[in-house]
């Protein structure tokens, strides 16, 4: 039914005339095949899948709309509009491919793609490499993640899991250092899974662990869990409360204390005029913030110079020590004079 022409010809096709062997190779997000089938049901098929011809003949290979097809199939529809392209699987999809490049598949669906056409379609590494525009490097490294992870735990993170990045950050270095303790962990997990934060839980618990507590962590996975966040909690109810107001004040001081010590390392002296005039007025907008602050702490009656806790005891002249003071001092009197 292609036709002599290279021009996509539009079609209404029997959903169980597709071919879909490339449904695994993207990751099953529930949310989003939700609203797919609310919008299916709402406004109908708005966009055509994308097929090419099949091995048999009224048999078509679905290259694009697999989740639009899961979702009609959710609603009990039979059939699909399509767009039939006459060129083939592989030149099919390594055209799409290319017009979805800024889409949001992750590299583990990349790796899977990949595999596939090395796999199905006998193209080399080097040559997907040239069709793709990229470097060999770029297809080896995520064809080699795919080959890294146990075909159990791709097949959680095809059904969503497990998080795609918790499996590359996390995962993929438990599977190189133990293949075995990867599939263990994530059979252990169940349907259920783990966030990518519980993921990096796990994986630093078996890394940093002995044989024993790792065996314990593999068998029981979410009962680790639970002793760690019960260690965070103990560690929050300890921890001193926030105090985001002494925070500022500490980074001011912290400021403060640099400031002080490149003046005693001679800054001043390594400054001509123009740039210690700024200095100068830098510092004096400075001394009027600290007098204003310490107006507003002395105020409010339990901080401040004048209570037996106060570290706030500033020299009537400014915060720094004499020698720094006297450092200013002859800095200004130098600016007085015009000095360079």
């Amino acid at each position: 039914m292609s036709g002599a022409t290279r021009e996509p010809e539009a079609m209404r096709l029997e959903i169980a005339q597709l071919e879909q062997p490339y449904e695994a190779l993207r990751i099953w997000d529930r949310a989003r095949q939700r609203r797919l089938v609310q919008s299916l049901l709402e406004a109908g098929q708005i966009s055509p899948v994308v097929v090419t011809s099949g091995s048999e003949s009224e048999r078509y290979v679905l290259i694009d709309g697999y989740a639009r097809v899961r979702a009609l199939r959710e609603l009990s529809r039979d059939e699909v509009d399509a767009v039939l392209l006459a060129m083939s699987e592989l030149e099919a999809l390594l055209f799409f491919h290319n017009l979805q490049k800024n889409s949001s598949r992750t590299v583990l669906e990349e790796g899977w793609w990949l595999l596939e056409l090395i796999e199905r379609h006998g193209t080399s590494q080097h040559d997907l490499a040239r069709r793709l525009d990229r470097t060999v490097s770029w297809v080896s490294r995520r064809v080699g993640l795919v080959r890294t992870l146990p075909e159990s735990v791709q097949e959680a993170v095809r059904a969503g899991v497990i998080a795609p990045q918790g499996a590359m950050k996390y995962l993929v270095p438990l599977s190189r250092a133990n293949s075995q303790a990867c599939t263990r962990l994530v059979t252990a997990l169940g349907p259920e899974g783990a966030s990518v934060r519980e993921l990096g839980l796990l994986y630093a618990g078996w890394r940093e662990g002995d044989a024993n507590t790792r065996e314990a962590l593999l068998l029981h996975p979410r009962l680790f869990l639970q002793a760690c966040s019960e260690q965070t909690e103990r560690t929050s109810a300890l921890a001193p409360p926030e105090n985001p107001l002494a925070d500022k004040l500490e980074a001011v001081a912290g400021l403060c204390r640099k400031v002080r010590r490149e003046l005693r390392a001679g800054a001043l002296d390594r400054l001509r005029w123009p740039a210690r005039q700024a200095v100068r007025r830098a510092w004096q907008e400075v001394e009027l913030l600290i007098s204003s602050l310490r107006q507003l702490l002395e105020a409010n009656g339990d901080v401040g110079p004048g209570h037996q806790d106060s570290d706030l005891a500033l020299a009537p002249r400014g915060p720094w020590p004499a020698s720094d003071r006297q450092a200013v001092g002859n800095f200004q009197e130098r600016g007085a004079a015009g000095g360079t």
